[in-house]
């Protein structure tokens, strides 16, 4: 009888884990999706156009190790009229979320976007596309880096990077799930050619 709990046990634990991976893979996809739909970005394979988005995810130009939790807060709150981050302003982000984003950003086990968005986007790993552009090939494309959620999950945080010829631009996202749907609630502008 033992082996029989214990074999149960195993199987519970292992459904348990596979199910919580399936759905941080699952978050990745509705939120690169959304802000592909946001964006009116047209790259899926049904598109007339030649646009493409990366299949290589990049690192973000925001380096949580080097910001302390107070920074970290600060750092997700609007820009206001005097040119400051708004303190008033409606939080998403918060200082329990710091150790969290930390160690999403030291760890690199996901590099690439998953196999569901490579089946229905136009893609091409990072280095194809710079092969492309030495070759004057001009299409719209986009970059995503990871996504870093909060310690709750409920809250999600990436950076995308958009070029079109010879301009381009760089924007954080910060999304928020409501009722198993990710929402965009903030965007960040972090740099612009």
């Amino acid at each position: 009888m033992k082996p029989f709990l214990l074999l149960f046990s195993c199987i519970i634990i292992l459904n348990c884990s596979v199910e919580k991976v399936g759905n941080k893979y699952s978050d990745n996809d509705l939120i690169i999706e959304k802000i592909i739909d946001s964006n009116h970005f047209k790259a899926k394979k049904t598109d007339s156009t030649q646009n493409k988005i990366s299949s290589t995810l990049i690192k973000v130009e925001t380096n949580f190790n080097f910001m302390d939790e107070n920074d970290f807060e600060k750092y997700f709150l609007p820009i206001g009229a005097e040119g400051k981050r708004d303190s008033t302003a409606k939080k998403f982000l918060f200082k329990e979320d710091h150790k969290d984003f930390v160690s999403q950003y030291n760890e690199n086990k996901v590099t690439e976007i998953s196999k569901t968005i490579k089946k229905k986007y136009r893609n091409l790993k990072l280095s194809e596309i710079k092969h492309d552009q030495e070759k004057y090939a001009i299409y719209e494309y986009l970059e995503f880096s990871k996504v870093f959620f909060s310690h709750d999950r409920q809250t999600a945080y990436i950076e995308v990077n958009y070029y079109a010829g010879i301009y381009g631009d760089g924007t954080g996202y910060i999304l928020q799930k409501n009722n198993g749907a990710w929402e965009i609630v903030q965007r960040i502008n972090i740099w612009i050619t």
